[in-house]
């Protein structure tokens, strides 16, 4: 029971900072949810941050589907992680070196929710996390604790939006409220974090390849 704890608090822990590093990182949905927040106000930035809830869940239930038919082929599953490993490691270099929150996106007309959700569907981000990162873990994670499998893609997801409305909240009330310091001390926190676990799943990865 002790064990099972351990691990769930720790799989939540990593989906916490996955999450809010990617809600958080530049990229096309974050520059959308600022856009339509600067531009329509908080609310419309903040429908855009829910995207992902309607983008992911298929892309999940797919990679799980595919992987957990080839992952007991030798040690695909190690590939697999080491590569997360490597994607997470990238991410973390990307968070460390953003110094500015970007506010030029230009101001879209409404129907935020369903721009994002076009524009994250259209993002390789999702995709790429899920097949190197999220659903390995998953997969790792669920013989040892349902419950902690079962944990990860929800925390992480509610973290990802909970980030990204922070973000639309801030920026629509005012720009001053989230200022380029402070964004670029968050990201460069979350950058170190994301190197010790690029490490953690580096490990993990080279683990799964000594057993074959």
């Amino acid at each position: 029971m002790h064990v099972h704890l351990h691990l769930v608090v720790e799989t939540i822990g990593a989906a916490i900072v996955f999450g809010m590093s990617a809600g958080l990182s530049p990229g096309p949905l974050l520059a959308l949810t600022i856009s339509q927040s600067l531009g329509h106000g908080a609310r419309e930035g903040i429908k855009v941050a829910f995207a992902p809830f309607f983008t992911d869940v298929p892309i999940i239930a797919a990679t799980l589907f595919a992987l957990s038919r080839i992952a007991r082929f030798g040690s695909f599953l190690g590939i697999i992680t080491v590569g997360g490993a490597l994607f997470v490691s990238w991410l973390g270099v990307q968070s460390v070196r953003t110094s500015t929150l970007r506010r030029d996106g230009l101001s879209k007309a409404a129907g935020s929710l369903r721009e994002g959700i076009v524009l994250n569907f259209l993002s390789p981000h999702p995709y790429i996390f899920w097949i190197s990162v999220g659903v390995p873990l998953v997969l790792r994670t669920w013989p040892l604790s349902h419950a902690a499998g079962a944990l990860f893609p929800v925390c992480f997801l509610s973290s990802l939006a909970a980030a990204k409305v922070a973000v639309a909240i801030g920026v629509g009330r005012s720009r001053k409220l989230l200022n380029d310091r402070a964004y670029a001390l968050i990201m460069r926190v979350l950058g170190a974090v994301l190197f010790v676990l690029a490490l953690l799943l580096l490990w993990k990865g080279v683990k799964l390849l000594s057993k074959w």
